[in-house]
């Protein structure tokens, strides 16, 4: 079990991620007559909480997010301040991000129905077109734009709703932090042409985003590629790149189209607003006579990560005796059952017919049908077309791994290892057998280490736990105990700096491709390896992680 800590009104108990600025916890809002709602809380880092625009980045995310309400945009509950310590307490979702998702497609050797693809982008760009439109009391446009819109960003439900989420660096008029002029914010693989170029941008920047998106699930692969940094920048503003049915012919060109429309150069010859590209993506679906509905992306998500889709919604081992006890409640037919934050209440459990998953390449079934117990649909029924395929076979999948920088210009096989990235996002709450200490200090200046010898072997760190001895405390913290003594920290973080790049491993799992958030890990010797397929270059390097303290790697796997 994490080390449980009070924030304000929120029981801060599962340790999730962190970030370049916050650290990011599975809490739980306690109330009378054993009320308990699980969230999401967000807190600034120790290490950036003297950093003015560190500061004003975090308020920002909180005062823009807070006027977003829509089904597909996180919700945030409040902004606080406990202490010195600023935190944002948020909608907690179930489910994963679409980065998770394309690397368990890829890992499956399965591909995305086109249908499917455009329904979960279609679903992001309705929360984006509301974020787009917001007024303030006077009427006046914020004119909000995201600026980083990425598979990270993008979170899918088990329910099917995809909401978007971090407006850490968004634009808007209300915006306390000015960005510096040619300052350049967000994954540059998904940013758009003038966002790259410093020039100011407005909503369309997120349609090109968007677009770039949509082509990496068609294609397996994203639209431009280099070596380098500098040389993305130049192939985004100079290459031409193929549309995405060039490199998958069964495409329809339909939809092909739309992603290049998304892709203009030019603001201009893009959609107008995200709301447009959502039409045009719907119309494709319905052009298809097929029904595609927020059932179907559940029923996708459970496929894939079944274990989640069966776990109940995590509360700290205090609520786990008397939970259902404290309410006292039987349920009634028609009430809600698995209905969590984050789900539609209007949303409730019904039966869903048989889906086809997989078919071969002449279109016909094959062995693999999904027949999910529940799934989400809405109150009243939902029309739920049996045979509606929602993954087909991974031709496309044998050309991509998530997160490797691939273009489609230059789409190569690559190794066909596709592991889940260790790194867990906001709706990726899994228990895991190490419980890092929340880490309350970090030096101003964390010591630098340059990467020169190389590890064959991955020592194991001496604060890892067996699972048996996980069960055993986990039962044991159910019984009423004496507080326990503060812990010390047992995990310390990693910034890697890496030249020209790589993809960045650890214990087999792959943490993302560089440049990428500061890495917790345990205490003791951590050993990474780098791989740059591109340059056919694998390196492993170690460092020794204090706990609590922040340590920089950097790695040059030219020399």
């Amino acid at each position: 079990m994490d080390q449980q800590i009070q924030l304000g009104k929120y029981r801060l108990f599962h340790h999730l991620a962190t970030g370049g600025m916050g650290e990011v916890f599975l809490a739980v809002n306690e109330g009378p007559a054993g009320f308990a709602k699980t969230v999401v809380v967000k807190r600034i880092l120790a290490s950036v909480a003297s950093d003015p625009s560190f500061v004003a980045m975090f308020l920002n995310e909180a005062r823009l997010a807070a006027l977003i309400e829509h089904p597909n945009v996180v919700q945030i509950f409040e902004l606080g301040l406990e202490g010195n310590t600023y935190f944002i307490a948020m909608e907690y979702v179930r489910g994963r991000s679409l980065r998770h998702v394309r690397q368990q497609l890829i890992e499956r050797k399965q591909d995305l129905a086109p249908e499917v693809a455009a329904r979960i982008c279609s679903q992001a760009l309705q929360g984006l077109h509301h974020a787009h439109n917001l007024s303030d009391a006077n009427g006046t446009p914020l004119n909000i734009v995201h600026r980083d819109i990425s598979p990270d960003n993008l979170l899918v439900g088990f329910n099917g709703v995809v909401k978007v989420v971090d407006f850490g660096i968004a634009k808007a008029e209300i915006n306390v932090m000015t960005t510096r002029a040619g300052a350049v914010k967000g994954k540059y693989a998904y940013m758009a042409p003038e966002q790259l170029l410093g020039k100011p941008v407005d909503r369309r920047a997120d349609i090109y985003s968007m677009g770039v998106l949509l082509y990496e699930l068609l294609a397996g692969v994203r639209p431009f590629n280099a070596d380098s940094e500098p040389g993305l920048i130049r192939a985004i503003l100079n290459d031409v790149v193929p549309p995405p049915v060039a490199t998958n012919p069964a495409l329809p060109e339909e939809l092909s189209a739309i992603v290049m429309k998304a892709l203009s150069r030019d603001p201009a010859e893009r959609f107008a607003t995200a709301e447009e590209m959502s039409l045009a993506l719907e119309g494709y679906i319905q052009s298809t006579g097929k029904t595609i509905t927020n059932a179907h992306v559940g029923a996708l998500l459970k496929t894939l990560f079944p274990q989640e889709a069966n776990s109940k919604t995590p509360v700290p081992p205090s609520l786990r005796t008397h939970h259902a006890i404290s309410f006292g409640l039987t349920p009634q037919p028609g009430s809600l059952p698995g209905v969590t934050s984050g789900t539609d209440p209007a949303v409730a459990e019904a039966e869903l017919p048989e889906i086809d998953i997989v078919t071969d390449g002449e279109g016909k079934s094959r062995a693999g049908r999904l027949k999910p117990k529940w799934i989400a649909a809405a109150v009243g029924g939902v029309a739920l077309l049996a045979g509606a395929a929602v993954i087909v076979p991974g031709r496309l999948a044998a050309k991509a791994q998530d997160d490797q920088p691939q273009s489609a210009a230059a789409a190569k096989t690559p190794d066909p290892l596709a592991l889940e990235a260790a790194e867990e996002k906001i709706a990726a709450p899994v228990p895991i057998e190490v419980a890092p200490a929340v880490v309350k200090n970090t030096p101003a200046s964390p010591p630098v280490v340059s990467a020169t010898q190389t590890e064959r072997e991955v020592r194991p760190s001496p604060t890892r736990r067996s699972r048996s001895t996980t069960r055993t405390h986990q039962v044991a913290a159910r019984e009423p105990a004496a507080p326990a003594a503060p812990e010390v920290p047992a995990t310390g973080r990693v910034v890697l700096r890496v030249n020209p790049w790589a993809e960045v491993f650890w214990r087999g799992h792959s943490m993302g491709v560089t440049p990428i958030d500061p890495v917790e890990v345990p205490a003791g010797r951590q050993v990474f390896t780098l791989r740059n397929p591109n340059l056919k270059l694998e390196r492993k390097v170690s460092v020794d992680v204090q706990p609590g303290q922040e340590v920089i790697l950097k790695a040059d796997l030219l020399e």
